[in-house]
């Protein structure tokens, strides 16, 4: 995974235009993204985000514990109905999120998958 990219290079940015490209937002951290729609309430901005920070959730949820990737499958669709429903988000429901969401659950299997192993010495 790539660097993660400081917030102080994205304070102050105020359009959808200033916001990093998609394969920027696809490797940033999930503190980081979350960070970023605090900084952000514009909707615009926060549909714009919002994907990507259910990527990065739902990737370093799964990387931490790869049992949770079958939940964390479930929980994406799950929640964009939920938002259907209660309606109390900042963003609506979207098939943008899902997928991204599931991209995140398939990074993290893979993350975790190609961690090293650690060598216990004897």
């Amino acid at each position: 995974m790539a660097d993660p990219i400081p917030l102080s290079l994205l304070a102050g940015q105020g359009s959808v235009s200033m916001i990093p490209p998609d394969d920027v937002l696809a490797k940033m951290p999930w503190s980081d993204l979350y960070q970023l729609r605090l900084r952000h309430p514009d909707p615009e901005l926060q549909a714009r985000i919002a994907p990507f920070e259910h990527r990065a959730y739902a990737r370093e949820t799964v990387s931490e514990d790869p049992l949770k990737a079958p939940v964390m499958a479930m929980a994406v669709p799950g929640y964009q109905l939920l938002k259907t429903f209660v309606g109390k988000s900042r963003t609506r429901p979207s098939m943008d999120q899902v997928t991204q969401g599931l991209r995140g659950v398939g990074e993290g299997l893979t993350d975790w998958w190609n961690r090293p192993t650690p060598v216990s010495g004897t």
